[in-house]
């Protein structure tokens, strides 16, 4: 079977190339859309003729696949898309942006295509500021030989101002220093030195006397003087003494020390000549030194003073603090030890006291029901000693005392109170407590009113400290 194309304009646009379906017939290929992929308005319209495939120019076409034959008859859509809205604005304010549109799915579900597309807009043209070319190579020097100047240029163009932008910061013309070579100069002799001393103190020898070549000197090339700058005659003196002269050093000896800084030395002695006929001895030493540096030494660390102790570790009652030295007395190097010990120490330190605020003790278990018939209340105490409040501390808030109503069988009669019986123990052994008085509502019938139970605070021995219960 002969291969399909379809035109990349319809791939641009979204088609998706799973849901289209191809349809060959005598010369033209008929292209089905899938009805779930195109707009409500275009359902039913005629198929689009296609091109055959010799027809249209590969550039614009894009393989696909051949499609089995299937019946002409068109399928009635059971998803599809409506139209697309309109172009949202484009994300650049100028130059090259993008802008979206949307579309909705008028069936239940649409699984083929998309609900979005995009594509890119020109808003317009974006300032373009001026940009500096790269500088021209360096011009002629503006001399032949000596000191000049040279120039070079750049343009405004990379790239040129455009759409409002700004023209090129600085200059578009550089110079700078050139240096060609010298001036050739030829020298010229200088007058002649007065005669110098003879070339010995005894005997016979010679002195000369010099010229310069400096008057101007030869430089950058010119040429030298002609001629020579030393001109010399003999002389003749009384004969001489001959003086002693140092014979060449010996060679260095070996170090002083074995690691570090230390010395060493070498000799020469008064044999060239020796001193004679009443010539005066070597003058200087004959020996010499010098210092010599072997591998460093190890250096051992040494421990830094202490340091001042810092801040207790606590704002009251007992803490610790420290202090530290560094191993740095000196700090160990070349191989040496470390300081042993512990660079840091601390201490105990002791403040004012704390202050302890009280606590309540957990509630005593309730008591008896004021009555033995009907509505009446029963009661619970806690104490301020969990733990007391001590060196300041603030006292418990709240009451010690609670009570709450309880309800016993009905009373079959009017109910009528008993005697206030006598009062229990204190709640506590020591320092302030509560305690309580009850009486029984007797008969049978309605509750009697008022309440079973009375408090009544009540002070004991201290408890290192008196305590009072509102």
């Amino acid at each position: 079977m002969k291969q399909l194309f379809i035109s990349t304009f319809f791939l641009s646009i979204g088609f998706d190339l799973n849901s289209i379906i191809l349809i060959q017939t005598a010369n033209t290929d008929l292209v089905k859309q899938d009805l779930a992929q195109v707009d409500r308005d275009v359902v039913d319209k005629d198929l689009v003729p296609i091109a055959p495939v010799g027809d249209i120019p590969e550039r614009e076409l894009t393989p696909i696949a051949p499609a089995p034959p299937i019946d002409d008859t068109l399928v009635r859509p059971t998803e599809s898309w409506g139209t697309w809205g309109t172009w949202s604005s484009c994300t650049s304010t100028c130059g090259s942006g993008s802008r979206t549109a949307t579309r909705t799915c008028l069936t239940s579900t649409c699984s083929q295509g998309s609900s979005k597309r995009s594509e890119t807009c020109n808003a317009n043209s974006c300032p373009v500021n001026g940009g500096w070319s790269a500088w021209s190579d360096w011009g002629s020097c503006s001399v032949t030989c000596g000191a000049g100047t040279r120039g070079r240029t750049r343009q405004c163009n990379n790239p040129s101002p455009s759409e409002g932008g700004s023209e090129c910061s600085g200059s578009g013309g550089d110079s700078e220093e050139c240096t060609l070579r010298a001036c050739p100069i030829n020298g010229g002799w200088s007058a002649w030195s007065n005669w110098g001393s003879c070339s010995v103190t005894c005997g016979a020898g010679t002195r000369g006397r010099t010229r310069q070549c400096n008057n101007p000197s030869p430089s950058e090339g010119g040429s030298e003087c002609s001629g020579s700058g030393g001109d010399s005659e003999e002389c003749t003196l009384r004969a001489c003494p001959i003086n002693g002269g140092w014979s060449a050093w010996s060679n260095w000896g070996s170090c002083s020390v074995t690691c570090g800084a230390g010395t060493r030395g070498r000799t020469r002695q008064c044999n060239n000549p020796s001193p004679s006929e009443g010539g005066s001895e070597c003058s200087g030493s004959g020996g010499d030194s010098e210092e010599c540096t072997l591998r460093a030494c190890p250096i051992n660390g040494g421990w830094s003073a202490w340091s001042n102790w810092g801040s207790c570790s606590v704002t009251c009652g007992t803490g610790t603090r420290g202090r530290t030295r560094q191993c740095n007395n000196p700090s160990p190097s070349e191989g040496g030890s470390e300081c042993s010990g512990s660079g840091g120490n601390s201490e105990e330190c002791t403040l004012s006291a704390c202050p302890i605020n009280g606590g309540w003790s957990a509630w005593s278990n309730w008591g008896s029901c004021s009555v033995t018939c009907g509505a009446g209340t029963r009661g619970r105490t806690r104490q301020c000693n969990n733990p007391s409040p001590s060196e300041g501390g603030s006292e418990c808030s709240g009451s010690g005392g609670d009570s709450e109503e309880c309800t016993m069988s009905a009373c079959p009669t009017s109910g009528g109170w008993s005697a206030w019986g006598v009062w229990e123990s204190c709640s506590a052994t020591c320092g302030s407590g509560i305690k309580i008085s009850r009486r029984v509502c007797t008969n049978s019938g309605d509750p009697c009113e008022g309440d079973g139970i009375r408090y009544e605070n009540c002070l004991l021995r201290n408890c290192g400290k008196l305590y009072l219960v509102a």
